[in-house]
């Protein structure tokens, strides 16, 4: 609000703002204008402040971009477990005045592995938009049971497996040999052991 009152203060200073009419201001050629404005030090030094605090947001958000990207890209490549709260505010986040999340640039699919620390219960499942999938499940529209045990305070972990870093051709295999590795089907969440390939 300080700001405001005090760059308002300023133009209100500003002497071709004082002398001249809405209309003689709207006939002020270009140069006319960057003239007064050039040797006017108060709007030079707004200038510079907004510049200033634009490129610092600008360099804030990049960071925050290689922070988001460098989680993304170690969830894809499996070498991370995230906890449900830390994978949503990954998720979520929004840097450059972004409308939709930063992350919706880096989904990938895959299979994930949500596993239940407090009772040791695996669920594997598999998305061509891995990001989008894992959330749904922490939001009530994936696995009930995963959901009922993760809202009664159970405690989980989130692991991912790009599709491009296995060496598997399909996601269908790739889930069913999750599947089978992590026993999500025999002591796990999962009801079936997979779907089959085509």
């Amino acid at each position: 609000m300080m700001v405001k009152k005090s760059i308002l203060a300023i133009i209100k200073k500003n002497w071709f703002l004082k002398k001249l009419s809405f209309k003689e201001a709207c006939k002020m050629n270009v140069t006319d204008i960057l003239e007064s404005f050039l040797f006017n030090k108060d709007l030079i030094r707004i200038f510079l402040l907004i510049l200033a605090i634009s490129f610092l947001k600008l360099i804030i958000q990049l960071i925050q971009a290689k922070k988001i990207n460098s989680k993304i890209n170690d969830l894809a490549n499996n070498s991370i477990e995230l906890t449900p709260e830390e994978f949503m505010l990954i998720r979520n986040k929004r840097l450059y005045d972004e409308k939709a999340r930063h992350a919706n640039i880096k989904n990938f699919p895959g299979v994930y592995i949500l596993h239940n620390k407090t009772k040791d219960l695996y669920y594997v499942g598999q998305s061509i938009k891995v990001l989008d999938r894992i959330g749904n499940h922490f939001k009530g529209r994936g696995n009930g049971d995963v959901y009922a045990d993760f809202k009664y305070g159970d405690q989980f972990t989130i692991q991912t497996i790009a599709l491009e870093n296995s060496e598997f051709s399909n996601l269908n295999d790739l889930e069913r040999y999750a599947i089978r590795f992590f026993g999500a089907y025999e002591k796990g969440y999962n009801r079936n052991k997979g779907n089959k390939s085509k």
